[in-house]
């Protein structure tokens, strides 16, 4: 049983951004231009706070708690990335798809 309303295009459009949404190459430098980029939108332009954690390698490459986030946004941040592991594709559209 679905608990989430979502309708059918938005599922294509996630399928369709991680197809689109994937580097040939990607780096230490390119996780902290965009988790700065990132986090300066947060701030700047959606004016909420956000906790941010780039992933390289198995490693954090890039993390940011903005004031306004606490320790449950890094439970939350954990358990989207556990899901993402088991699923091999983002949380978002594993809820879509499970």
């Amino acid at each position: 049983m679905k608990f989430v309303y979502y309708e059918k295009k938005w599922l294509e459009a996630v399928r369709r951004q991680e197809e689109l949404l994937r580097a040939d190459s990607f780096g230490a430098d390119d996780a902290l231009r965009l988790g700065l980029e990132m986090v300066r939108l947060a701030r700047d332009v959606y004016c909420e706070p956000v906790a941010v954690r780039i992933l390289l390698g198995g490693h954090v490459a890039f993390s940011y708690l903005m004031d306004g986030t606490d320790s449950n946004n890094e439970w939350w941040m954990d358990k989207k990335l556990n899901t993402a592991r088991l699923s091999g594709m983002s949380s978002l559209r594993t809820l879509m798809e499970v």
